[in-house]
């Protein structure tokens, strides 16, 4: 059984897939669900393909459709400089939860080939925190070597020292 899940990340000016690496902060302006088998959301039960082995594989899901969130995009700490908005898009899994959160705070979000990670941005003592949970690496630096508070969050800051100091 394979379980598809999948992002693409529009532009708000041109739509193509944004290939590099991509660490920004900014927030969410909205959330749209997209039903499975409408146009902008393929059904993926059912679909089979031919493997060059002879074999085939069927693709059988219980996603809950896609969904398109617009980010406003307040600064890029890794990348190039995206349009000031950008739209992604992606599957919803089985519980049916929209894979961002619906507030309006900032987020830091990490965009790597097909995978978008985020955790909601806090200032405490004049630094820019983050959650480190849902990270492992970010622009070729471990999370796990970055400086933790109590609360598992570390500084933006010091984790852009350390991705300018491996270039």
């Amino acid at each position: 059984m394979l379980f598809a899940s999948s992002f693409t990340i529009l532009t708000s000016v041109c739509s193509h897939v944004l290939a590099e690496e991509q660490l920004i902060i900014g927030r969410v302006t909205s959330i749209t669900l997209l039903p499975s088998g409408s146009q902008s959301c393929p059904e993926l039960n059912g679909n089979m393909k031919a493997n060059a082995d002879g074999t085939r594989t069927i693709t059988l899901s219980n996603d809950c459709g896609c969904e398109e969130t617009r980010i406003q995009v307040e600064e890029t700490l890794l990348g190039t400089q995206t349009a000031s908005n950008i739209k992604l898009q992606n599957r919803i899994g089985e519980w049916c939860k929209p894979n961002f959160p619906l507030l309006s705070e900032d987020l830091l979000i990490h965009i790597d080939g097909n995978m978008t990670r985020w955790s909601i941005m806090t200032n405490k003592d004049k630094k820019h925190l983050f959650n480190v949970k849902k990270f492992t690496q970010i622009g070729g630096v471990a999370v796990k070597d970055l400086t933790l508070n109590a609360d598992q969050q570390a500084s933006t800051e010091e984790l852009i020292e350390k991705i300018n100091s491996k270039k």
